[in-house]
This record gives structure tokens, C-alpha cells and sequence, in this order.
């Protein structure tokens, strides 16, 4: 049931088609310090990524967007048996390249 819940709330971030001012560049330059982050800081998801769009001056949301969209591509994963609570701190790994 876990595994559903969470499916359906990133499900619709796998394309970035439809979302204006996100593209590969723009993930691939900001993947690694939001990566970092959300590693190193105990601070809730949402909050983090609102903290990190002001950082890089991005629309608000557009962090979390991109959180998303590498969950559903599976370029990060998380365990997806325990439910993703976006005001708590998310636990992910990177399957390409553990920044840390």
C-alpha cells in the first residue's frame, strides 16, 4: 500500500515535457547539492526544497519537482515500502553516483 501511495506521488514528475523553465541542464547542475542536502540536513523535504529554490532562484515547487522527477525515473530511489511524508527528511541513495 506503501509502495502505491508513493508511486502516485511522484508518478506524474517523470516527464518534464509540461514544466516550464525544467530541463536536463538545469536537473544535472543542481542534482548533486540538492542530493547533498537532503543527505546531510534533517530538515523536512518540502521545506528544504523551498529553501533550495530560493537558493538558486528557481519558480517555488521546482525542487521538489526535481526530487520527483528522479525518484520516478529512478535515478534516486528510497525505500518505497515506508511512505514519504514530504514534511519529514527523505532517505535516498543515487544509483549512478553516491555524491557523498
Amino acid at each position: 500500500m506503501n509502495f502505491i501511495r508513493n508511486f502516485d506521488w511522484f508518478c506524474d514528475c517523470k516527464n518534464i515535457d509540461y514544466r516550464p523553465n525544467i530541463n536536463e541542464e538545469l536537473i544535472e547542475s543542481v542534482k548533486p547539492i540538492l542530493f547533498q542536502a537532503i543527505k546531510t540536513e534533517k530538515t523536512g523535504l518540502s521545506n528544504l526544497a523551498l529553501k533550495n529554490d530560493e537558493i538558486f532562484g528557481l519558480d517555488k515547487g521546482s525542487c521538489l519537482f526535481i526530487v520527483k522527477y528522479l525518484l520516478a525515473n529512478k535515478i534516486w530511489e528510497t525505500d518505497m515500502n515506508e511512505i514519504i511524508n514530504p514534511s519529514q527528511p527523505l532517505k535516498i541513495y543515487d544509483k549512478q553516483q553516491d555524491y557523498l
